[in-house]
């Protein structure tokens, strides 16, 4: 590609045997050496003019995370309203989650030992409240800098009986190990650990009503739940 050459000598290029995103993903993490890390799936592209507001906010003040907003045409438009400076905790306390890794820019520094589940659908859900969690200073930029292109190819937009299955397994596989961790978690952490599982939760019900149409299947989900003290969910 003639647009690379001028930076081809700052690219690490990786052929694996297909395992999943997750393991592409994990990979990418064992090779950086960057200081911030930056998803992007392979239909999706990063908007220059947007994407460059956020770096300028990586320069300025340093954050952890900056996460922006993304967009699903290919308009250059974008508001570039920034919200004041929080750590993790407090916007997880506050705010509905856009869970896709995709969607923010973080310090490798943050990561520690945490990486993607392997073989698991909706992988970002396991993986970025925790992130987010790690943050002191994490900043929410109103920017469109990521567009996402929307076809039926995607890995979430599969419909077949088994691959729901194994969708609604996962995210209920999920939904435990947050409520896990958050156990171990200082009390702010986990109180907002603790309203992501109920949203996890209430999005993990409504989908199993609708993909399946099923009472006893509802109910034999609702019971899982239950014991583990996830049912009913909080007002």
């Amino acid at each position: 590609i003639p647009e690379l050459q001028e930076v081809k000598d700052e690219i690490i290029y990786v052929r694996q045997e297909n395992a999943g995103l997750s393991a592409a993903r994990n990979h990418g993490l064992e090779l950086a050496h960057g200081q911030y890390i930056q998803f992007v799936d392979a239909d999706d592209y990063l908007i220059p003019c947007a994407y460059n507001h956020c770096l300028d906010i990586v320069r300025r003040n340093q954050p952890e995370i900056v996460q922006f907003e993304f967009t699903r045409t290919a308009s250059q438009k974008s508001n570039y309203q920034t919200d004041a400076i929080t750590d993790g905790a407090s916007y997880l306390s506050g705010h509905n989650l856009k869970a896709s890794a995709w969607s923010y820019l973080f310090m490798r520094c943050l990561l520690g030992d945490l990486r993607f589940i392997p073989n698991m659908l909706h992988e970002d859900e396991a993986f970025t409240p925790v992130l987010f969690l790690k943050a002191k200073r994490f900043c929410h930029t109103h920017a469109q800098a990521y567009y996402y292109r929307s076809h039926g190819g995607r890995i979430t937009t599969k419909r077949t009986p088994r691959h729901l299955v194994k969708r609604m397994n996962d995210v209920e596989c999920i939904i435990m190990g947050l409520n896990q961790q958050s156990a171990s978690m200082p009390s702010a952490q986990a109180a907002a650990l603790q309203r992501r599982v109920a949203q996890l939760t209430m999005g993990y019900l409504y989908e199993v009503m609708v993909s399946t149409r099923s009472v006893s299947q509802l109910e034999h989900r609702v019971a899982r739940l239950k014991k583990l003290g996830l049912f009913p969910l909080p007002n």
